[in-house]
């Protein structure tokens, strides 16, 4: 598995946010995934499991 990051936005209009970011394509991270506080986030393999986010 390449690289991955979670980011946390608090003040994101419409309530706050957990974005799941892969391995960087052409310079930039590719959005795997993004859940609002409160609802689940599926990570992908070798994960493959559902976190609660908030």
């Amino acid at each position: 598995m390449g690289r991955a990051a979670l980011g946390l936005d608090a003040n994101r209009r419409g309530g706050p946010t957990v974005t799941l970011y892969g391995t960087p394509g052409g310079g930039a991270y590719r959005v795997l995934g993004s859940a609002g506080f409160g609802a689940p986030l599926d990570l992908p393999a070798p994960f493959r499991l559902t976190v609660a986010v908030g």
